[in-house]
């Protein structure tokens, strides 16, 4: 796993690369939408948290936008 941190430091460091990152991950899955795909999610989420390439508070920010904005395009 360090090997994979490594290139995530380098490539996407900061909170813009934590949300490119946090995209990414959401991106590979989208279109499936099903349960299944959905734990899939959490847990590469939860891992990259575990390996500090991405922090339990860009998840955060991240899944509360994406609510936002769904919110506003029912509205």
């Amino acid at each position: 796993m360090q090997r994979y941190k490594t290139v995530f430091d380098e490539l996407l460091s900061g909170p813009e690369g934590e949300r490119q990152i946090i995209d990414q991950v959401v991106r590979v899955f989208k279109g499936q939408l099903t349960e299944e795909d959905f734990d899939k999610v959490q847990k590469v989420l939860a891992k990259l948290c575990q390996i500090s390439c991405v922090s339990n508070h860009a998840v955060v920010d991240w899944a509360c936008a994406s609510i936002a904005s769904k919110e506003a395009a029912v509205a």
